[in-house]
C-alpha cells in the first residue's frame, strides 16, 4: 500500500507537470484536472486503507483500497469517454492499478478469501 502511495503522488505530480507545459490540446485540460482531485482522493483512501491495516481492521483496508482503484479508473475513464489520448498516463495508471490489485490480494489473504485474478 505504501507503493500505491507514492504513485499516486508521483501521478498527481505528473499531471501538474504536464498542464504546466502548456502544450495540452485544451480538450484534454478538464480531464487532466479532473485526475487531479481523482488521484488526490485515492491518495487519501489508501492512506486510510494503511491506517485501518495498521490497527488490523482489514475489512476498511480492502473497503478504502477498492475505492482507491475506482477513483484511478474513473481519471481514465474521463478521458475514454470524450475520444481522448489517455497516453501521457497510461504506464503510471497500470502501474497504480497493478499496485491496487496487490494490495488486495493480500489483504484477502490475511483474511482468509480467496484470491482471484482478472
Amino acid at each position: 500500500m505504501e507503493l500505491c502511495s507514492t504513485n499516486a503522488t508521483d501521478v498527481g505530480t505528473n499531471i501538474k507537470r504536464i498542464l504546466k507545459d502548456g502544450k495540452v490540446e485544451p480538450a484534454v485540460r478538464r480531464p487532466l484536472g479532473d485526475c487531479i482531485e481523482f488521484y488526490s482522493t485515492a491518495l487519501d483512501n489508501v492512506q486510510d486503507a494503511m491506517e485501518a491495516f495498521r490497527v488490523k481492521d482489514y475489512a476498511t483496508a480492502l473497503s478504502d483500497v477498492g475505492t482507491a482503484g475506482i477513483f484511478a479508473d474513473t481519471c481514465k475513464d474521463g478521458f475514454t469517454e470524450f475520444g481522448l489520448d489517455f497516453g501521457p498516463l497510461s504506464k503510471q495508471h497500470d502501474d497504480f492499478f497493478q499496485l491496487v490489485i496487490i494490495s488486495l490480494g493480500i489483504i484477502n489473504k490475511i483474511l482468509g478469501r480467496p484470491i482471484i485474478l482478472q
